[in-house]
């Protein structure tokens, strides 16, 4: 719907609405949180053939899309922490203090994650003496207010005091796949207290990431049954005498810290910044502008999570291939077909076989009938010589029954994507050309006088142009196919 519709429709005066519209999603990402989880849960080596480590790139990248696919966000906005200092710093510069500096390895990785966020085309926020937990509260607060539901994405405990009705935390527990969503009815079962009140708990436990010590002798079980009980610090410590002595003591010496830890663990949802939701709408990304971050990077199973996405990234611009079809009149020309291997198409007419389609260049094929295969025989049953097929069961048992034996299969798009992603909506060989190489398969249409120079005209039966952009297809699938499998670790289940 467009927008003048949307406001057309918000100005009608009527008693009831005229239709349910649920509220839009913003999904507000904590960069640093999300970026440092990615770099511990996955290994080093995890890098590029050129040395960059990538391994808090892709994980992030990973968590990203899984957000979209899992929640379909309206809405993204990263968050980012700049330096150390800030007004919490200002007050307690023992605030986080003990933390050693980040590894070289991850301070390398931070601008190509945000070059990652602004190619996927989503707002980046990061403000001087804040961090970005800040700026996740002041932009959740004013989504809320304006009407969106609002999913916090981060690690970090702190944001649990942003929850109610409107605002969920997707809590990142412990790597990158260990993820849960926190709202109120969640963290009021962990922790046994509302998320208004996650606050003045966590003020009495401490936070040792943060460096805030918390009441000795208090964990989160008699945090959660004090703020259960009295509501707030306040009350808690106008009924000191109502603990155990020393629980008494320990509160008592601790007072001064634990109203410090409540400030500075407050957090700030009036961060002065310039919001206009609308520029939060998601947006489909350039098509070829991500696909070559995506190269760089060498995230090619990344690139088909996001493509598999509806409106992961723009459409494709397809492309219609030539393919110049050869006549072979000696069987010594159809025998040399097989010397790098055979990449072949079956054609058939009315539902048999009557050829091979054989693959010579990236742009060139050859017709062989099914009553000239002979010269092929010996190649077909050799194992040695390589052999790809697209839906292979079913050609090697239409040339079974013309007496051919096939042995050295290697590579199946078909069952190739079926191992890569079991649930893809299609494994045709039209629609994973489509989604792999951006090649238009099925659309030949044209006349005989439009067909390209060199291209025979085998009169009214089967395609043949169509059979060689098929067999060509079949062959430029096999390199990023095979890559996808040795990524996702499934070729042994291929193989």
């Amino acid at each position: 719907m467009a927008d003048s519709e949307r406001q057309a429709n918000h100005s009608l005066s009527t008693d009831r609405p005229l239709y349910h519209r649920p509220m839009p999603t913003l999904a507000l990402l904590d960069g640093h949180s999300l970026a440092y989880r990615a770099f511990y849960a996955l290994p080093e080596d995890l890098a590029t053939e050129s040395g960059q480590v990538t391994n808090a790139v892709y994980g992030f990248t990973s968590m990203l899309i899984k957000l979209l696919d899992d929640h379909a966000p309206d809405g993204l906005v990263v968050a980012w922490d700049v330096g150390r200092a800030t007004f919490r710093t200002q007050e307690y510069p023992e605030y986080k203090a003990q933390r050693a500096a980040s590894p070289d390895n991850f301070n390398s990785q931070v601008p190509l994650i945000k070059k990652v966020a602004e190619t996927l085309q989503i707002p980046q926020f990061a403000k001087e003496g804040f961090e970005a937990d800040d700026l996740i509260a002041t932009l959740a607060r004013h989504a809320a207010g304006a009407g969106w539901d609002v999913l916090v994405v981060t690690g970090d405990r702190d944001s649990f005091q942003l929850v109610d009705e409107t605002i969920k935390v997707v809590y990142t527990r412990r790597g990158i796949s260990d993820i849960v969503v926190a709202d109120e009815a969640w963290i009021t079962d962990k922790y046994g207290i509302r998320p208004d009140q996650y606050n003045e708990y966590a003020a009495l436990r401490g936070d040792n990431s943060d460096n805030l010590p918390g009441v000795p002798g208090v964990g989160e079980k008699t945090a959660a049954r004090l703020i259960a009980g009295y509501g707030t610090l306040e009350s808690i410590y106008e009924h000191l005498d109502e603990q155990t002595p020393k629980l008494r003591d320990n509160l008592a010496v601790s007072r001064d810290q634990v109203f410090l830890n409540r400030r500075l663990m407050r957090l700030v949802d009036d961060v002065e910044l310039d919001i206009d939701l609308e520029d939060f709408h998601r947006t489909v990304p350039d098509r070829q502008a991500t696909k070559d971050l995506f190269d760089s990077l060498e995230f090619h199973s990344l690139w088909q999570r996001l493509v598999d996405l509806d409106g992961g990234v723009a459409a494709s611009e397809v492309e219609e291939i030539d393919v110049e079809i050869r006549s072979l009149s000696a069987d010594s020309e159809i025998e040399a077909l097989s010397g790098s291997g055979l990449v072949v198409e079956p054609v058939r007419d009315g539902g048999r076989l009557v050829g091979l389609m054989v693959v010579l260049t990236d742009q060139e094929a050859a017709f062989v009938p099914a009553d000239r295969l002979e010269p092929l025989r010996a190649a077909l049953a050799d194992p040695t010589v390589a052999i790809a097929a697209d839906h292979a069961k079913d050609l090697i048992s239409d040339l079974f029954d013309l007496g051919y034996e096939v042995s050295g299969l290697v590579f199946d798009p078909a069952l190739a994507n079926y191992v890569i992603d079991p649930a893809s909506r299609s494994h045709a060989l039209e629609d994973v050309a489509e989604r792999i190489l951006s090649i238009e398969l099925s659309s030949a249409d044209e006349d005989d006088d439009e067909r390209s120079q060199g291209t025979l005209d085998f009169g009214g039966g089967p395609d043949l142009d169509l059979a060689a952009r098929r067999a060509v297809a079949t062959a430029r699938l096999r390199e990023p196919l095979e890559t996808l499998m040795d990524e996702r670790g499934v070729r042994i289940l291929y193989d």
